[in-house]
């Protein structure tokens, strides 16, 4: 938080517990050691609700999977199932290699998922050439 003191009586906030609705609805919560007055904050933005992003290192750079792979993990909990219940896509994410369900749609890099990771043809049988 950029300001650790209370604004009603300029006491010092420490971090408390957030309830079961305030995780849904705020990233962290302060309380003063004087006066005890909560103070919420949240990082919530409308960019981050529009497109799907991967729920473990946040990238936007997906694949749509026609089936789920055997091989890579799949992302467990309600929200997952109710994303595969209500039509939601199945996702996976090239850099934690995570499959997910998701009803938003992709975020359009303007390259295909993953390119930057495949090395261009024939820079593998490149010869390093040292000048004598």
């Amino acid at each position: 938080m950029a300001s650790s003191l209370c604004q009603k009586c300029g006491g010092t906030l420490r971090r408390s517990r957030r309830t079961l609705v305030e995780r849904l609805l705020y990233s962290e919560a302060f309380r003063c050691e004087k006066c005890g007055q909560r103070v919420r904050t949240t990082s919530f933005s409308l960019r981050y609700v529009k497109y799907v992003k991967c729920p473990c290192c946040h990238s936007v750079d997906l694949t749509i999977l026609k089936r789920r792979d055997g091989i890579d993990r799949m992302q467990k909990g309600v929200v997952n199932f109710l994303q595969k219940l209500s039509g939601g896509k199945l996702y996976h994410c090239w850099f934690c290699r995570l499959q997910f369900y998701d009803t938003r749609q992709r975020f359009n890099t303007g390259r295909s998922p993953g390119s930057h990771l495949l090395m261009p043809p024939g820079d593998s049988e490149k010869k390093i050439e040292l000048a004598s």
